[in-house]
């Protein structure tokens, strides 16, 4: 292992690195207690760090010299590391500098502090980072620390914990144990943030071998106090008791100078009288023997602290009101947390592990923020081990160890990746963009996975296709993240107006924990945006008001047969008279016809109660009534799927031919239920008979059909027929418009070339019966397909531009007089309803015409 493991918050400073000795791990703990960075001067110098910081007079809260003094209105140059990654969090997508002389990116002053720990020679490593750190904030961090020389990969602290946890586990007992949904909770008591983190684990098998995993799924609160918060209001407490005032720059001195609060927060001893101090209060000098009030004063602590709050409103722009929780007390704040972290776990918790270094935190008299914390757990069956190891429903905390378990998780990360071993799974952020694809604006997800293994790169599967239209010079893009409440726009000139259409793609990368994805746009003309690249970049995008759009239904949607229990009573004599007649039996043609008319007759089942909907046996998808015992209808199923075998198989005579007919009409009037050996039919009589196909098969074929290759098949054939012949082409209509009504992924099976000749050979029909003022079957069916054809528009723009448009614009016309001309008020109002839905102004949900079964 080359690379170093760094949990670096400014308080329980670790480094985990390999040992020279083997494969065992060395941690090294720094013991600035709080750790400080001296913010230089000019914005993007070095800060100054370490025990030079510690040690510097720069803003320690003395009255002389005057470089030492508190005065935050002009700047406050020493800053508590710890702060400034609770900033950073608290920053969300927004950048952040800290204002000292001029003002400097939070980040610098992060990466100058992580750069102190790290030796001439030693830069790659892995950092734990807050739970909540936002994109944004991974993505400025990861720059800074590149800047510096450093390769840098973030791990999320409590997935670096739960690493450390599950490498632990006994090899054997402990893997077999847990069970898919089983969780572990992660409880980090932090200088910057408290963290109460629920985990799911999977277990991986890689080479053989099993891997217990963490599966992080992203926050949903972002509220989050932390340690900086209690100890600087207990320094407020402190100098009350003390000195009887509210002196801030003694404050200052006691919350970010001096050790002694940090120190009995992280379990040490409190104050050394051989450490003697000199405290500047009320420009006196006093000693400092803060030792009779120091757990007094972190017990009266409170979870929020208003004078640190208004200090980092001076320095930077954070409202820290918005990101921190509601007024209540310190143990309050934590029993509900872990409640609330205990509510989010799947299936069993399985263990617990604390770190952070702040548990020893007195809250009262005699308990902890552990003991508080330990209370909770153990009412979900939890109990202290005291234990280097972690075991099932225990509480993992190795007390009395020189182990840092995040520190120690991020080096173990390090080297799992480099073997290409599982390390963890974490849930990528929803990122969308906004594109006009159907007609109108659209938003299209750019993430289609939710889960992907830590340390893999993520690219989406298939690109999202836009265009750019003849004639446009400029696009405007639109991204939306999950986490965001306002859109951000970037607008982007070409070099020259398009010549024609130019297809895009977009292609997203994106790791978790390392920044934002890249979202590059791809032209399908090379050359097309000149000699540049064209990323989104989130960080780089204006927030933006979206642009007014028509609202209003522009395509049907794909609907379901109605079904009900009354409809399967009817028919279940005539299923198993089928079952009791053999194929030889002289009644058996007349019994097959009889089911095929039972199983498609539309029955109307509830006219009592005014229900007048037609109600069929079996709905699209070949599906009974959920109440309904399946097994009759399987055995159905398979004696027609063997009976249909047996035909095929063998030279067949005229009854044959009778009997293969009405077993296949039967079959398909199940839908996409229909058995495997008519789909082996319905498929050869396409492809063999092509366009001579027979009514029979294509309605067949129209009812049944639910696979892509099928669909595809069909579309091909009908498009060709009709090509060949437009006359006689009723059933194919009828057919391409059903599967379209019924089929979800029947748009992406018809090509845009074919959706276009049928749109414009369904409008040619419309006008040419509304000539002959005959707005009857021919008319309807050809309004029907038209008005199923706009389902194209779910995967792209569809009569909406140029000689497309003036198709739609003439569909249009054609409907709206064809609606003057009908006396019937149903179809009157469905034909001014498909009008509407062609420029997207639709106001009612139709499903076309009133079905005229064949």
């Amino acid at each position: 292992m080359t690379g170093w493991g760094c949990s670096l918050d400014g308080c329980s400073d670790a480094i985990a690195k390999p040992s020279l000795a083997g494969d065992s791990i060395e941690i090294e703990r720094s013991h600035v207690v709080p750790a400080c960075a001296i913010i230089p001067e000019k914005a993007y110098d070095t800060s100054m760090v370490g025990e030079k910081a510690e040690l510097s007079r720069i803003c320690r809260g003395y009255a002389w010299p005057p470089e030492a003094r508190f005065e935050p209105d002009n700047g406050l140059r020493r800053l508590p590391i710890s702060i400034a990654w609770h900033l950073l969090v608290a920053a969300s997508d927004r950048r952040i500098l800290w204002r000292a002389g001029e003002s400097t990116p939070l980040a610098n002053i992060i990466a100058d502090h992580v750069m102190s720990f790290l030796p001439e020679g030693i830069r790659d490593i892995v950092l734990a980072i807050p739970n909540d750190l936002h994109e944004f904030g991974q993505q400025v961090l990861i720059s800074a620390l590149k800047r510096r020389g450093c390769k840098p990969t973030l791990l999320w602290r409590p997935v670096a914990a739960a690493i450390s946890w599950c490498n632990r586990l006994p090899a054997v007992e402990a893997k077999a144990m847990l069970e898919k949904d089983d969780s572990l909770i992660v409880i980090h008591l932090g200088a910057d943030s408290f963290e109460f983190v629920p985990l799911r684990l999977r277990k991986i098998e890689r080479n053989g071998i099993k891997y217990v995993v963490p599966l992080r799924t992203r926050p949903q609160q972002r509220k989050s106090s932390g340690g900086i918060f209690v100890l600087s209001s207990a320094a407020e407490v402190l100098i009350q008791k003390l000195y009887g005032n509210n002196d801030h720059a003694a404050i200052w001195q006691t919350f970010a100078v001096f050790p002694e609060l940090w120190k009995i927060a992280r379990g040490e001893s409190e104050y050394n009288e051989n450490n003697e101090r000199f405290i500047h209060i009320k420009n006196t000098w006093n000693r400092w023997k803060p030792q009779e009030y120091l757990y007094d004063a972190l017990q009266d602590a409170q979870l929020k602290s208003e004078w640190l709050e208004g200090l980092t409103a001076k320095c930077c722009d954070v409202d820290l009101s918005r990101t921190l929780p509601e007024e209540k007390s310190l143990i309050e704040y934590v029993r509900e947390s872990v409640q609330g972290a205990l509510k989010q776990c799947h299936g069993d918790v399985v263990g617990a592990m604390i770190t952070g270094n702040l548990e020893h935190l007195p809250v009262n008299d005699s308990q902890t923020l552990k003991h508080i914390i330990f209370e909770e757990l153990e009412k979900a069956d939890l109990e202290y081990n005291d234990s280097s190891e972690p075991a099932g429903t225990y509480i993992f905390y190795p007390e009395r160890t020189d182990i840092d378990l995040i520190a120690e998780g991020c080096l173990i990360y390090h080297d799992r990746i480099s073997k290409n071993l599982p390390t963890y799974l974490d849930t990528l952020p929803k990122l969308d963009i906004r594109a006009r694809i159907l007609g109108k604006a659209q938003w299209c997800s750019l993430v289609k996975d939710d889960v992907i293994e830590g340390g893999e790169t993520y690219e989406n599967p298939s690109p999202p296709k836009f265009a750019v239209k003849p004639g446009q010079k400029e696009i405007e893009f639109f991204l939306m993240r999950e986490d965001s409440d306002k859109y951000r726009k970037l607008p982007f000139l070409l070099p020259e107006k398009a010549a024609n259409q130019i297809g895009l793609d977009l292609k997203v990368k994106m790791r978790p924990a390392q920044g934002y994805a890249s979202v590059e746009v791809i032209p399908s003309a090379a050359k097309a945006f000149g000699s540049e690249h064209l990323y989104l970049d989130w960080s780089r995008m204006e927030p933006s008001e979206l642009p007014k759009e028509q609202k209003g239904i522009g395509f049907p949607q794909s609907f379901s047969i109605e079904i009900h229990p009354n409809v399967y009573n009817a028919v279940k004599w005539i299923l198993r008279k089928y079952l009791q007649t053999g194929f030889i039996d002289n009644k058996y043609t007349q019994i097959v016809i009889r089911l095929r008319d039972e199983i498609k007759q539309l029955r109307r089942v509830l006219w009592n109660i005014g229900d007048n909907t037609g109600y069929r046996i079996v709905n699209e998808n070949g599906d009974l009534p959920c109440e309904i015992d399946t097994i009759l209808m399987l055995n159905v199923k398979n004696k027609i799927n063997n009976e249909i075998e047996n035909v095929l198989s063998r030279q067949m005579t005229e009854e044959d031919s009778k009997n293969l007919k009405y077993l296949i009409q039967t079959s398909t009037w199940l839908f996409a239920g229909a058995p495997e050996n008519c789909y082996i039919y319905l498929r050869r009589m396409l492809k063999e008979n092509n366009i001579e196909t027979k009514r029979n098969v294509v309605h067949g074929a129209g009812r049944s059909f639910f696979q892509n290759e099928d669909i595809e098949l069909f579309f091909n054939v009908a498009v060709d027929r009709i090509r060949y012949n437009p006359l006689g082409t009723n059933n194919w209509v009828l057919a391409i418009s059903r599967i379209l009504q019924h089929r979800d992924n029947a748009p992406e099976c018809l090509r845009r070339d074919q959706a276009l000749f049928l749109a414009k050979f369904a409008c040619d029909r419309m006008d040419s019966q509304l000539r002959q003022g005959n707005i009857k079957q021919i008319f309807k069916n050809s309004a029907h397909l038209f008005l199923f054809l706009l389902r194209w528009r779910t995967i792209g723009d569809f009569l909406v531009e140029g000689e497309e448009s003036d198709l739609g614009q003439q569909a249009k016309s054609i409907l709206e007089n064809a609606a003057e001309l009908s006396r019937n008020k149903k179809i009157k109002g469905i034909l001014k309803e498909i009008a509407k839905y062609i420029e997207y102004e639709g106001d009612t949900i139709i499903t076309g015409f009133p079905e005229d079964a064949p």
